[in-house]
């Protein structure tokens, strides 16, 4: 067996192989994918936050106000250590144009650390090792808002990357943070403001690689699949040195990994190999090892990847088997069994009927189905039977789930109740007022302060837009249950269907705030400390107050108005270029009211249920 590093000799060589070959190399793009993976700190002075939503590179503001340096995080990095470097560069995307035509000069480094931290874990950008190279970028004028093209592009930095990947410790998939400062033998006089990942996600900043390497890669099936039928065709992407392909194959990791007991299946000129005769509810183990008899570091010995097939019957019920509170208008789906052709569905209210019966009540070749007429607050079973390829039939489990009971208006002031507390791709609204939220991003239930609740994971969040057209008064209630660490976010927020601001609360520093024109009515109490607070916000007349767990916390003079075409969100906020400001934590029983609601009413409110009893006395305590 070989274990020949792939990059053993001098990059200079590889290079002239590579001009030689004709060799293209492999490509990585990589964006921010986290808020605490991008931040800015003030030159020599404290950091400043990881929760902007946009990165002013050299100052923070026009006229050379308040120098600093910008730290940007790229993880999942998929370049073997050493790997020649071709090219790279970081792609920005313009937020603002402020300063945009005076002249910017910036010195790009990279952290020299082989898994370095986020700007949450580890603060301090300016502190951190430097890379011995740096790179320097003349930035052109950016006069587009939402430009994100060659004139938002770094310089190669292509020296930085190679530094990186060959620096001791360096491991596939770590992530690498580039460093971004003003250089002081040529000063700006401008700035270049960017978006960071808090403010367009689609913006964010990405980092584009070029590279060499001699192993396989980009495998199909994907490492960790799942295989539908017995026969499949093992493709991948050669290396970029590579002749031929070695393969190795079988149903055990350590055989495949020592090429024996029959896994070796020899030598192939393309970069397939079919298998066939596949187990059902089996893995399989498999790698490439690439050759070229006239290079010296040949053979490349490839990553042993996996895949399983199905299971013979149907399995992965969704809703999720005992789901409850489902709407009546669902579609079941489920994964298929190995090699099916169609499959039977059997549905009743009966768990022994379903389990026994052997008459399906329909069938499809698909793995979606919508029963029709289901009826609210019943249990129904349902059954898949798989009929594969060979005419077997294989039973399926009996599954399960309950549905919502109707929904009827007990309090027509109260026109959204979101508890999040039902499973789904939405939130039903439990006011009766069919005003459902939708998800956007991949929100997940999680325990709440009552039940579960929804957790934002920093580019998701709620539209409750359906809310907009039984408001009748701008003189509302909204209460919700918040528990984050972030310092400034958009809670709940109302914009225009052409994306303006009308009216949000949020968080700014920490504090709880409102948005109505601009930023007023902040409470002295933060409550970004990662533990439930509920939030409520009362409009009555021209007075708005803002109250904290129960208690009243700032007031305001409100003036904005409302429309019936208005768009309506938790956890973000609209701007030009879409999303933004997004929320990350937790959020429970949100409810939007009608009128305005008094202190008393709103205390009530923290009891969750509307009608429970509320300030206990003696207070209740949890042991």
């Amino acid at each position: 067996m070989y274990r020949n590093s792939p990059f053993s000799f001098a990059v200079a060589v590889l290079l002239s192989i590579t001009i030689a070959a004709g060799v293209s190399g492999t490509v990585l793009d990589r964006s921010v994918t986290n808020g605490a993976d991008d931040a800015e700190q003030y030159a020599g002075g404290a950091f400043r936050d990881s929760t902007s939503s946009d990165l002013e590179l050299a100052y923070e503001d026009v006229n050379q106000v308040n120098p600093q340096t910008v730290g940007v995080r790229f993880r999942n990095i998929t370049i073997p250590r050493q790997a020649p470097i071709l090219n790279a560069y970081v792609q920005f995307q313009v937020d603002e144009t402020k300063g945009g035509t005076d002249p910017v000069n910036l010195i790009i480094q990279g952290h020299l650390s082989p898994n370095p931290a986020d700007f949450v874990t580890q603060q301090d950008i300016e502190g951190r090792a430097r890379t011995t190279t740096q790179i320097l970028w003349t930035v052109a004028n950016w006069t587009t808002t939402n430009a994100r093209g060659v004139d938002q592009r770094t310089s190669n930095i292509a020296a930085i990357i190679q530094e990186l990947v060959n620096q001791p410790g360096w491991m596939e998939g770590n992530p690498v943070v580039l460093i971004f400062r003003d250089n002081p033998a040529n000063p700006s006089v401008g700035l270049r403001c960017a978006e960071a990942y808090e403010g367009s996600v689609s913006g964010a900043p990405m980092l584009h690689v070029e590279f060499l390497t001699g192993m396989a890669g980009n495998p199909a099936p994907a490492d960790g699949a799942t295989v539908a039928h017995a026969s499949v065709e093992l493709t991948w992407a050669p290396g970029d040195y590579a002749r031929f392909h070695h393969v190795y194959f079988g149903t055990d990791s350590a055989d495949v990994e020592a090429g024996i007991h029959g896994t070796d299946k020899g030598l192939t000129l393309r970069n397939g190999f079919p298998v066939s005769g596949l187990a059902a509810g089996t893995t399989y183990y498999w790698r490439v090892d690439e050759v070229n008899d006239a290079h010296p570091d040949s053979p490349w010995e490839g990553p042993i990847w996996t895949f399983r097939t199905l299971p013979a019957n149907a399995t992965g019920p969704s809703p999720a088997n005992g789901a409850v509170d489902l709407r009546t208008d669902i579609s079941l789906s489920w994964n298929p069994g190995m090699n099916m052709v169609y499959q039977n569905i059997y549905l009743g209210t009966s768990y022994t009927a379903v389990l026994n019966s052997t008459t399906p009540v329909d069938y499809t070749l698909g793995t979606t189905w919508q029963p029709p007429n289901l009826q609210g607050g019943k249990t129904y079973y349902w059954r898949i039977d798989t009929m594969d390829t060979c005419g077997v039939a294989h039973k399926g489990d009996v599954w399960s789930f309950t549905t919502m009971p109707e929904i009827v208006v007990t309090d027509p002031d109260l026109i959204g109740w979101w508890t999040f507390d039902e499973v789904g791709p939405s939130a039903l609204d439990w006011s009766g007022h069919n005003n459902t939220g939708l998800f956007v991003g991949n929100p997940q239930r999680v325990a709440g302060y009552d039940g579960d609740a929804l957790y934002l994971d920093g580019d998701d969040f709620v539209q409750i837009d359906a809310v907009a057209d039984d408001i009748t008064t701008t003189n509302i209630t909204l209460t919700c249950w918040v528990a984050t660490t972030t310092a400034t976010c958009a809670v709940y927020a109302c914009n225009t269907s052409s994306n303006d601001n009308v009216f949000r609360i949020q968080l700014d520093a920490g504090r709880v705030c409102v948005w109505d024109g601009a930023n007023e009515g902040f409470s002295t109490q933060t409550v970004n400390d990662g533990l439930w607070h509920m939030l409520a916000y009362v409009r009555s007349g021209s007075t708005g107050s803002v109250y904290i767990d129960g208690v009243l916390a700032a007031t305001h003079t409100a003036d904005f108005t409302l429309s019936a075409t208005h768009k309506w969100s938790l956890g973000q906020e609209w701007d030009a270029g879409g999303p933004s400001d997004f929320l990350t934590g937790a959020i429970d029983d949100v409810r939007f009211y009608n009128k305005p609601l008094t202190a008393q009413q709103i205390r009530k409110v923290m009891a969750i249920d509307p009608d429970a009893a509320w300030n206990p006395n003696p207070v209740s305590v949890a042991v």
